[in-house]
């Protein structure tokens, strides 16, 4: 689920990145086909992927199988690209389908634990080349006041679309005593940022605004992780069974 709402995060971007930077004429029509055509092809582009390249991976060796998901996130997502389809969509919708098939016994334990291993180092390596581009980025970033102040002020605004969006499918869809207790306010605190708000603000070009974008980013994603991320378990306290 997160992998998924991420992924359709960066399709929200990328349409709105299309239309901001690229010229694209704005109108209901026009940002209703980017939308479809970067998630519905993007979704579409990486079932069809994940399900050949389970096949593929089905009968090869545990070395072969790691260049086949190379093969995946390299050429197959760059095609996605030259398509001007979502490649970050197609992608998790590829993954999850490989993933749940090799899960449910169509690849052996081996090929499946030799990917998991490869893939938890390279996600490790990855995040922290990220948070170290992050470092750097910040060295040059010229914040004034202001732009301290809308971080600040973004915070909270952040967390009352959070509550809102929350709140209103679960009083609305799910019935009273099959709820959670503390469920909204766990749901709404327990919305944690990381490094994909980060990795898209730092893809936007120079100009004007970029300086905001980039501290509000940053000061909405350190509040996430440091004073949510700790604090989010009171929220759920967890009771003792008794023996």
């Amino acid at each position: 689920e997160s992998l998924f709402n991420d992924g359709v995060g960066i399709v929200v971007f990328i349409t709105i990145y299309l239309l901001a930077f690229k010229h694209e004429p704005i109108s209901i029509g026009n940002v209703t086909w980017l939308f479809i055509r970067q998630a519905i092809g993007g979704i579409t582009y990486g079932a069809i992927i994940g399900y050949l390249s389970n096949i593929l991976i089905k009968h090869s060796t545990p070395l072969l199988a790691i260049l086949i998901t190379l093969t995946i996130v390299t050429g197959c997502y760059a095609f996605a690209q030259s398509l001007y389809i979502s490649g970050p969509l197609a992608m998790v919708v590829a993954g999850i389908f490989i993933g749940n098939k090799a899960r449910y016994g169509s690849a052996e334990d081996k090929i499946n634990k030799t990917l998991n291993l490869f893939w938890d180092v390279i996600d490790e390596i990855l995040n922290a080349i990220l948070f170290m581009l992050i470092g750097f980025e910040l060295l040059n970033i010229h914040a004034n006041k202001m732009t301290v102040l809308i971080a600040i002020i973004a915070i909270p605004l952040l967390l009352l679309i959070r509550l809102i969006t929350v709140a209103a499918p679960v009083k609305l869809f799910l019935k009273k005593e099959a709820r959670i207790p503390n469920i909204i306010p766990i749901l709404t605190w327990g919305g944690l940022r990381g490094g994909l708000a980060v990795a898209l603000s730092l893809s936007l070009p120079d100009g004007p605004h970029r300086d905001i974008i980039l501290t509000m980013t940053f000061a909405i994603v350190t509040f996430s992780i440091i004073v949510q991320g700790l604090t989010v378990k009171k929220l759920a306290p967890i009771k003792a069974s008794s023996t």
